[in-house]
C-alpha cells in the first residue's frame, strides 16, 4: 500500500488518537528512519572530522538548506560572517528552521 499524507492529513491522523508521526513514517516505508539516522550520523562524523582542522566549524540552516561554515553563522555582535561559509547543501527548501 502506497501512502501519499499532506500535512493536513498527517495532523488529522494524529488527532485521533491512535498513531503517532513516527508510527505514520513506519508504516509508509520501515525504512525511512533508519535511512534518516544513517544521514546524520554521517554528517556528525564528517563534522567531527572537519573539527580535527577547523574546531569551530558547524552546519548551518539558511533559507530552509544546510551550509557547511568554518565558524559561527555571526559574530559576537549579531553580524553576519558569510565569508566563513565553506560548502553550500544546495538543500533550499528542505529544511525548516527554527526551535520549538
Amino acid at each position: 500500500m502506497k501512502i501519499y499524507m499532506t500535512e493536513e492529513d498527517v495532523l488529522n491522523e494524529i488527532a485521533g488518537g491512535d498513531v503517532n508521526a513516527n508510527d505514520l513514517l513506519n508504516e509508509a516505508n520501515p525504512n525511512f528512519e533508519k535511512r534518516f539516522k544513517t544521514l546524520t550520523k554521517g554528517l556528525e562524523n564528517l563534522m567531527k572530522d572537519i573539527r580535527k582542522s577547523f574546531p569551530d566549524a558547524n552546519y548551518y540552516s539558511a533559507n530552509d538548506g544546510i551550509l557547511l561554515m568554518l565558524g559561527d553563522s555571526h559574530s559576537a555582535s549579531g553580524s553576519p560572517q558569510q565569508d566563513l561559509v565553506a560548502a553550500d547543501g544546495g538543500m533550499d527548501g528542505i529544511l525548516s528552521g527554527g526551535d520549538f
